[in-house]
């Protein structure tokens, strides 16, 4: 990447979890959006919401694993996907950038692992 990237401002994306409720995710328990990594019929809908922020704007969307934590996932008895969610996250990110043919970054997210 060109450092020089870095010599403006950049626009982040809007808020994947609330946008996902919006667009008909029926989230499990605590995981919030993370029910859309894990439940292959929500995929669409994430690359959806990422293809939105950026038409809107964004020059750097975040993956969607913020509430993707072990503990969640223990909570919600889907431990078993905690690595699968996360990949998924990425490649959903990847995906839609690919689609919107734009030079935007891809931020990982890095949430606390207990509960927020």
């Amino acid at each position: 990447m060109n450092i020089d990237y870095f010599s403006k401002i950049r626009i982040l994306d809007g808020g994947m979890g609330q946008t996902l409720l919006e667009k008909g995710l029926k989230a499990k328990g605590s995981l919030w959006s993370t029910t859309a990594l894990i439940k292959k019929e929500y995929h669409q809908l994430i690359i959806d919401a990422h293809l939105e922020f950026i038409e809107s704007g964004a020059d750097v969307i975040v993956t969607n694993n913020f509430s993707a934590r072990r503990k969640r996932m223990i909570d919600n008895e889907v431990e078993e996907q905690f690595n699968f969610a996360n990949e998924k996250a990425g490649e959903l990110a990847l995906k839609a950038k690919q689609i919107s043919k734009k030079n935007i970054l891809i931020a990982a997210s890095l949430p606390a692992q207990n509960n927020t």
